[in-house]
């Protein structure tokens, strides 16, 4: 037997449609009929969505939710729509709206809105607009003119959206889920609270009287209904053994205190002594056992599946879905101690305990991979060191015998660079000596026989003295130049400023007798050897007055720039040029420019630079233009990387 009364001063509920929009003059009856037909009319010429690359339907889609962005009912729809298009290969470009209804009153805002969404989307070309439940339904079919060439899909919209227009309708099935609480609770006591401060509240507390007159439950039935939250915490806090409540949302309380019905009933939930069972899967996670609930992932995927035939132009197949599912918290089930036994066979269970293999398996899994391996790593690095220990002991072995090798060779090439110079020394001085005296008999006999020879003899022997003097200047020059290879070890600081100033004065005269203007920068110290720096330094100044142009006085700068370890040194000229055939060949033992061909030499002093700045452990390259001056480069070792 069913025993109900009113824990509040109750009044007569009925069944309210879920927005009133007129009070049922003619003009409201005929300004629903005008929306139907301009509706139909919007979906009938609504263009066809456009296809990507691939082919794929990319519709542009707007959902418009009735309610604030924070409620987690149009959350769960969405997601079940967007899912639902990705699964059906529909790559939307999906904009939501909300019109905030219940916190403003609707014809307030209508305008706004309206005025809102025509300017927000007069050049975004929509192929469809969903309403979310019954407010956004209302707002859509008053506005028929607004998105045009849009098709219209109305979710719960009741009997504000067009008789023939595309709708999905849905709602939670009260009597489905009160009875599902009585059969996994059955409690003695149940306790209702809602809200019914709105149409759809009255609606769903209607159905609750509904559901409790058609099953007749074997318990007390009371109604904490339109209470401040306050109070309703507080009596929920106090329920007799064997309770059960029945939550219905509450979106605004007695005390006009707006809530999201996730929040009210968290609340609710944490003040109880009884479990608290609904309607509704968006609420799972607040403190509700679960129960017989609507989904709304669900709902959005029929919504997408409608949304899919639309951009197709078929039919959506919809038989045999459903949006009521039997779900329920682990955790409150041990909580209030109810059997998973009494359970629907199908129900889903979430947050469910699992053992430590089960919430760790992979974590576990990896760590027993990584100790086999680390195990494996250790072994073979056991192995290894004693391998590594062995191979360093033959290295040790091996290096003391390349120093012994190194230091023998190092000894047999000094004293070859000795005997080599010796040799030079030597060399040099056995071939000036026929030289000189070849170069006397035939100065000797053009002076004294000159009136007796012809032009043409007193030319040959002007010539053979001058190939004397060439090959006496080629073996003093190779006398420097085997010099450059040879010389006191390199290992101490070089002031090239000081250098510079002992090559002004070795080439003064020179300078002065060509007028020459010589610019030298602040220069650094370098590591090296400073006779050979001198000689460097020297041969390329030098070279530089001697390959000068006969109708511009020469100008040579010597600058320093700093390199990581390195300074490079620069001697720049005016002076003749070379072309790049040249440039490739300067450095090479003997070899003269063409250009300065006239110009005395043996053609060895670049070479003998090239030798020095390489013993030095830098290196040297020149670039040029024919006719306006050479740039020469030498990078050589700064005291601090030494």
């Amino acid at each position: 037997m069913t025993r109900a009364r009113a824990l509040v001063d109750r009044r007569p509920l009925r069944a309210v449609p879920a927005r009133e929009f007129g009070k049922g003059s003619l003009l409201s009856l005929r300004l629903v009929a005008l929306s139907a037909i301009l509706a139909f009319f919007a979906i009938a010429v609504s263009s066809v969505p456009s296809r990507g690359e691939d082919g794929a339907i990319t519709p542009s889609i707007l959902i418009l939710h009735s309610w604030f962005p924070e409620q987690p009912w149009q959350a769960a729809v969405e997601k079940g729509i967007r899912d639902g298009l990705h699964e059906a290969g529909l790559k939307a470009q999906v904009y939501v709206e909300y019109l905030d209804a219940g916190r403003f009153p609707e014809k307030q805002i209508e305008d706004a809105h309206r005025r809102l969404f025509d300017a927000k989307f007069s050049s975004v070309p929509l192929d469809l607009v969903i309403s979310e439940s019954l407010p956004a339904g209302r707002f859509l079919a008053l506005n028929p003119d607004l998105f045009p060439g849009a098709a219209r899909l109305y979710l719960r919209a009741g009997s504000m959206a067009p008789a023939d227009a595309s709708r999905v309708d849905y709602n939670a099935n009260v009597e489905q889920a009160f009875a599902e609480m009585l059969r996994v609770a059955d409690p003695r006591h149940i306790f209702i609270v809602a809200d019914t401060t709105g149409p759809i509240g009255k609606t769903r507390v209607g159905g609750a009287e509904a559901a409790v007159a058609r099953l007749k439950p074997d318990a007390d039935v009371e109604y904490l209904v339109d209470l401040p939250m306050a109070e309703i915490q507080e009596r929920v806090a106090d329920l007799p053994p064997d309770s059960a409540i029945f939550f219905l949302p509450v979106f605004v309380d007695g005390a006009g205190e707006r809530f999201i019905p996730y929040e009210a009933v968290r609340r609710i939930a944490a003040s109880a002594n009884a479990p608290v069972f609904s309607a509704w899967d968006t609420l799972m996670g607040s403190g509700i056992v679960g129960g017989r609930l609507l989904s709304g992932e669900a709902v959005g995927r029929i919504a997408a599946e409608h949304i899919s035939a639309i951009m197709h132009g078929a039919a959506p197949v919809l038989s045999g879905r459903t949006n009521m599912r039997s779900i329920y918290d682990n955790r409150q089930l041990k909580k209030w101690d109810i059997a998973t036994g009494r359970l629907p066979p199908n129900a889903e269970i979430r947050f469910a305990e699992q053992s430590v293999w089960e919430q760790y398996r992979w974590v576990i899994m990896a760590t027993i991979a990584l100790i086999v391996l680390l195990s494996g790593f250790s072994v073979a690095m056991f192995i290894l060191n004693r391998r590594l220990k062995h191979v360093t002991f033959l290295l040790e072995e091996e290096r003391a015998e390349l120093e012994r090798r190194v230091s023998e060779r190092t000894n047999q090439l000094k004293e070859s660079n000795e005997e080599l110079q010796q040799f030079a020394h030597a060399i040099s001085h056995d071939l000036n000596n026929p030289l000189g005296a070849a170069k006397g008999f035939v100065s000797l006999l053009l002076h004294s026989a000159r009136d007796k020879l012809g032009e043409d003899e007193i030319n040959l022997l002007t010539r053979a003295g001058a190939g004397i003097d060439k090959a006496i200047a080629m073996v003093a020059g190779l006398l420097e130049y085997s010099l450059a290879t040879g010389g006191e070890k390199i290992h101490k600081p070089v002031s090239t400023a000081s250098v510079l100033t002992d090559v002004q004065a070795n080439l003064a005269q020179l300078v002065k007798d060509t007028g020459t203007r010589i610019d030298i920068e602040k220069l650094p110290p370098v590591v090296g050897n400073e006779t050979q720096l001198l000689r460097l330094f020297q041969n390329l100044i030098e070279n530089a007055i001697k390959y000068r142009r006969q109708d511009v006085a020469p100008l040579i700068r010597v600058a320093c720039r700093r390199n990581d370890g390195y300074y490079v040194f620069t001697v720049e000229d005016n002076g003749l040029g070379m072309s790049e055939t040249e440039q490739k060949r300067i450095f090479i033992l003997f070899t003269r420019l063409q250009s300065g061909s006239s110009q005395p030499g043996s053609g060895i002093g670049l070479a003998q630079c090239k030798k020095i700045v390489e013993k030095h452990g830098g290196s040297i390259k020149v670039s040029s233009v024919p006719g306006e001056g050479s740039t020469f480069s030498i990078s050589l070792l700064a005291v601090a990387a030494s």
